[in-house]
């Protein structure tokens, strides 16, 4: 699904109401009707709804609701907070002229004092200011969306976006902001969603489709997706039937050291539950037993004397034929409980010279790349996994999340490479500039070998023969749909190991 800018939207607003054809004001009984089948799921009727709507199509569409929700039976009141200079726009007369035909209160408060004391029990209604907004909110607007976030109402269900937050760049810290528990966005999501710093205000969001013409998303141009089941669906492939393990891509994992094997085994059993038909592992001497017990699946390689302990060396041969210059394997993945020093360093920048295969980098292979300064030398294609901390440490920290997800995508375009920044939405920049954030996972997954369990499936897809950009999409959409059938399954108390337990190579739930 395409993320759109707040121009491109109204534009695809503008071509439904043109080609459909469709008046903008039977367009906005659409949306809103849509909308109230929402509302109604999670809060059935009868029950009070407290709507506070400004004076623009943001309003005309909070006015349309609560006509629609007094209709289906609700309590209903509302609020008309003019905004300082603002005048009403044609489709909000409109739809104020139609709701007071009906016995709903409508009141016009000038002063917090003309506002409701309390909204227990209450749903409220946010239709103040929706994505077209340019600038913090003032005056008496900003004083009512104080008032609304003091009070404790049922629930906060703004319409398209937030009051007073920003869809398409970064809000001012001292911005006044409504806290919704709910957002529902009108066609597309926004890319205000995506990000950890704006969840207090936006809450647990959906996309309402409102008919909007599908041949404007088709051929309108963006850098921002969201990863949706069809899409996944559209890149898992299913296995011939005459496949067998030498068809399905032999893999290597590089890591662990004594006292980390953990991660180094998370990531080789994820590897090959995720699909590949063969694995080996190049492991210190010290982690031979424990890898081999652990997980029996695994071909261990024979490490030299001063790889007892740690991976000081990786042998000139070890991921290269040397006869005819040839990779030995079909995707190699680097990193998980590796440790780091400046011989492992210099190590990996060796391996990365010699191999023109895409490789799969986490955990220590990235602050190992960050310590020496290695990203010129990553091979083209490879897939990144950071988590923000390491991401911070490979290119530098930045002061909110609209400027990361820049220095993101400038980082993938720079060095021609993939990079998985983990998060509630895990954002996968590319090459050629685009970013697609994930749709699935939840924060059970916030545990230790989470992300070596993540490395081993796109390591996996890679072996596959997958595109190194399907390879990391793929692998974060399924390893988010592992962690939601492990959360569905157990609850919010789940280990990295159960989510490689409750890993398929399907995009269902």
């Amino acid at each position: 699904m395409k993320i759109f800018n707040v121009n491109q939207v109204r534009q695809a607003d503008a071509q439904t109401i043109a080609n459909e054809p469709i008046e903008s004001a039977d367009l906005m009984e659409r949306a809103s009707g849509a909308m109230v089948n929402q509302i109604v799921r999670l809060f059935p009727p009868p029950g009070t709804v407290a709507v506070f709507a400004g004076t623009g199509n943001n309003g005309g569409d909070g006015l349309c609701l609560a006509r629609l929700l007094f209709l289906r039976g609700y309590k209903v009141v509302v609020y008309i907070i003019k905004p300082d200079g603002a005048n009403a726009t044609p489709d909000f007369l409109l739809n104020e002229h139609r709701l007071k035909r009906l016995p709903v209160a409508v009141h016009y408060p000038v002063s917090v004092l003309q506002l409701p004391a309390g909204l227990q029990g209450t749903v409220v209604i946010d239709a103040m200011f929706g994505s077209g907004l340019n600038r913090p909110v003032g005056g008496f607007a900003a004083l009512a969306i104080q008032h609304i976030n003091n009070l404790q109402p049922e629930a906060v269900l703004s319409v398209d976006m937030p009051s007073g937050l920003f869809a398409d760049v970064f809000t001012p810290p001292e911005a006044t902001i409504i806290r919704a528990t709910h957002t529902f966005s009108f066609g597309f999501p926004k890319l205000a969603f995506m990000f950890a710093e704006n969840y207090p205000y936006v809450g647990q969001w959906q996309v309402i489709d409102i008919g909007l013409l599908p041949a404007f998303a088709a051929q309108e141009p963006t850098q921002n997706y969201y990863l949706t089941p069809a899409m996944a669906a559209a890149m898992l492939r299913t296995p011939g039937k005459f496949a067998h393990k030498g068809t399905r891509g032999h893999a290597l994992v590089i890591g662990g050291m004594y006292g980390k094997m953990g991660a180094c085994i998370l990531c080789a059993r994820a590897t090959l539950k995720a699909g590949a038909g063969l694995l080996s592992v190049y492991a210190p001497a010290k982690g031979y037993a424990i890898m081999q017990t652990a997980f029996p699946e695994a071909m261990l390689i024979p490490a030299p004397a001063q790889n007892d302990e740690f991976l000081d060396v990786l042998p000139a041969g070890l991921a290269v034929n040397p006869d005819d210059g040839l990779p030995r394997y079909a995707a190699i993945a680097i990193g998980p409980g590796m440790g780091v020093s400046s011989q492992r360093a210099q190590a990996l920048k060796l391996l990365m010279q010699q191999l023109k295969q895409p490789l799969v980098l986490d955990a220590d292979a990235l602050n190992l790349i960050a310590l020496a300064g290695l990203l010129p030398f990553v091979p083209p294609n490879s897939i990144l996994t950071p988590h923000p901390k390491e991401f911070e440490r490979l290119v530098g920290k930045t002061g909110n999340a609209f400027d990361q997800l820049e220095l993101l995508r400038k980082t993938a375009v720079e060095y021609g490479i993939y990079i998985a920044l983990k998060g509630a939405h895990t954002a996968v920049a590319c090459p050629n500039g685009n970013c697609f954030f994930n749709s699935t996972g939840n924060p059970a997954m916030a545990t230790a070998g989470s992300g070596d369990v993540l490395t081993g499936i796109i390591c996996a897809l890679l072996a596959q023969g997958y595109t190194p950009q399907s390879s990391a999409l793929l692998g974060v959409y399924l390893h988010g749909l592992a962690g939601n059938r492990a959360a569905a399954a157990l609850g919010n108390s789940i280990t990295a190991s159960d989510l490689i337990g409750h890993f398929t190579l399907q995009t269902g739930t």
